[in-house]
């Protein structure tokens, strides 16, 4: 399943679609409990060249109340912009699923950084 991508203030490009969806691939590839995952990117309004991406994962084998981790980032380079994004939703799943199985949160960010590698398919 591809995730849904949408674009605000800017056309679909092909390119940006296939870019989202190794991304979204990688993620998978590494955190099979993730069931859906929807990208929204926006081309600023006061400043062209500024996109902000928001990713949102979700998994229905989570707590309905938690089901979901957001990630969002704001840059001049589109790339950047997702990879950001993408990684801040990995981590907040992660540090959510921690939270849930530990009742802490985690003390090293190592395996945080090894996941979240994950999200850049380059």
């Amino acid at each position: 399943m591809h995730p849904q991508v949408t674009f605000r203030g800017m056309f679909p490009t092909e390119p940006i679609v296939h870019a989202v969806w190794r991304s979204a691939d990688a993620i998978r590839a590494n955190a099979p409990a993730i069931e859906c995952c929807n990208v929204e990117i926006e081309l600023g309004a006061r400043r062209k060249n500024r996109y902000r991406v928001v990713v949102h994962l979700s998994s229905a084998a989570l707590d309905p109340l938690t089901a979901g981790s957001t990630g969002e980032t704001m840059s001049d380079d589109l790339d950047h912009a997702l990879r950001g994004a993408f990684a801040a939703a990995v981590h907040h799943a992660l540090l959510d699923s921690h939270r849930r199985h530990h009742g802490r949160a985690l003390s090293s960010s190592g395996g945080l950084r090894r996941a979240t590698r994950a999200c850049d398919p380059s």
